[in-house]
């Protein structure tokens, strides 16, 4: 009776070892080395310093890429040092990455790189609002103040207008818009210097910040690269001659939120400091970001005759030397133009 009941046992053993084995092998560790999903679409997760490891998991079951999220904490408790983990933000593959692959990947600190664009020919304000919108900064919602940035950036000058460079910015996610902004002004400070060494003897700006205020004028005017530095020489020349710039685009940044599309003959007669057709001179504050080339635009402005040029209606602009024939071409691209 008692090697009956041994044998029982005996079965009864190997069963439950035969089954651990094929839920060991077949289910468990299968599922842990094959992909997540199937179809499971990408999924960009932010993991934060200090998170559990099973708030991971379940929030990962809730979106969909973890089907077993039993077997992945078991998995978490028996093979993974959590405190190997890099917090951080992560593109997750479901559908190629496996269980055990994204522990590597949360161990390795890959994380999603995201691309922040700040475009030239935007203004400050704007600039900090699309930062503060940003869902890739940790900031997303505020709105950073220009004075808070001046403060920690222990920035001098009183206006931060067209010192952060125009670029597109390859950034860890998680960054603050105040790192971001940090990295835009050394940029900027950087170029601006390189090009102030090499400008040209004929550039009559007297400083860099000058070159940074003309460069941003140049690039409100136009968006064409062929026509940078011949605009620069107009402006130059206007300079030289101690002649007013007379330029719209200070007029509209003057204006703020006022201008609602058009200038209007009381506006250009509207004394303020962005007025260049009631001062003489360069206004105190760049107007936008500018491009490399427009600040190298600034500094090297191309020789020519021209004073004065109007807008053709197709992008370019007609360049003029004597008001005369500068009247001919408003008349000409204006005028009739608008008539048609």
């Amino acid at each position: 009776m008692a090697k009956i009941i041994l044998a029982i046992i005996a079965n009864f053993v190997l069963m439950i070892m035969g089954a651990f084995y094929y839920f060991y092998e077949f289910e468990y560790k299968a599922y842990l080395h094959a992909p997540m999903q199937k179809k499971g679409a990408d999924i960009v997760y932010n993991f934060a310093a200090g998170a559990r490891v099973d708030a991971m998991i379940n929030d990962l079951h809730k979106k969909g890429a973890i089907i077993k999220p039993n077997y992945v904490k078991a998995y978490a408790r028996l093979a993974v040092d959590s405190t190997r983990l890099k917090a951080g933000v992560y593109q997750i593959k479901p559908s190629v990455q496996s269980p055990a692959e994204l522990f590597k990947m949360l161990i390795s600190g890959k994380t999603k790189r995201v691309k922040i664009r700040l475009p030239a020919g935007w203004t400050l304000a704007k600039v900090l609002k699309s930062l503060g919108s940003s869902r890739a900064l940790s900031n997303s919602g505020t709105v950073l103040d220009e004075a808070v940035v001046k403060s920690k950036l222990d920035i001098k000058r009183s206006n931060l207008e067209g010192l952060l460079y125009p670029d597109t910015y390859l950034i860890e996610p998680g960054m603050s818009d105040l790192q971001l902004v940090k990295i835009a002004y050394d940029h900027m400070a950087n170029v601006l210097q390189a090009e102030w060494e090499n400008r040209s003897s004929t550039a009559q700006v007297k400083n860099p910040y000058e070159a940074l205020i003309l460069a941003s004028i140049i690039e409100k005017e136009t968006a064409r690269p062929e026509e940078k530095r011949i605009i620069s020489g107009v402006f130059n020349n206007r300079l030289k001659k101690k002649m007013r710039l007379q330029t719209d685009p200070t007029i509209i940044y003057g204006m703020g939120d006022k201008y609602k599309g058009n200038i209007t003959k009381k506006d250009l007669h509207t004394d303020g400091p962005y007025n260049t057709y009631t001062r003489a001179g360069l206004p105190p504050t760049p107007i936008c970001l500018p491009s490399a080339s427009s600040i190298n635009a600034a500094l090297n402005p191309a020789k020519t005759q021209a004073l004065f040029f109007v807008a053709k209606g197709d992008g370019t602009h007609s360049f003029s030397s004597t008001y005369k024939e500068h009247k001919k071409a408003v008349w000409k691209y204006q005028i009739e133009a608008s008539k048609k």
